[in-house]
């Protein structure tokens, strides 16, 4: 499974919109260039969300670990089963350390913002 830029985009508008106490606009991203038609089977991740949203300050590859647990865990996607899925892609939003300096970055009225979703892409 691939990283995208067109379901990330999708991922961080939606999730701004809708399932986020942050502000829509913090996306930066316009619904005008958004590619849903590209897209079936568009999935969010509220867990995964939440856990990245807390662990800024983790190690990336404990990051990645933790997000195969939770999506195993969570919602029955093994690595076995995300491999079996036929042309999914993943979209990851993640704003966070923007500045390269990891004690304002890390500040507690920072602005970071999260988003996750793992779709079909149409031919």
């Amino acid at each position: 499974m691939k990283l995208n830029l067109d379901l990330t985009n999708i991922a961080a508008y939606k999730v701004a919109e809708t399932m986020s106490d942050e502000d829509p606009a913090i996306s930066g991203i316009k619904s005008s260039s958004l590619k849903t038609k590209n897209y079936t089977h568009i999935t969010y991740f509220p867990k995964v969300t939440a856990y990245l949203k807390q662990s800024n300050n983790v190690a990336t590859a404990t990051r990645v670990k933790k997000v195969k647990r939770i999506l195993a865990k969570d919602y029955g996607l093994t690595t076995a089963k995300l491999k079996r899925l036929k042309n999914y892609q993943i979209g990851l939003n993640i704003a966070e350390n923007t500045t390269g300096n990891k004690v304002k970055d890390n500040a507690p009225l920072t602005v970071k913002f999260y988003a996750f979703a793992i779709a079909q892409r149409v031919k």
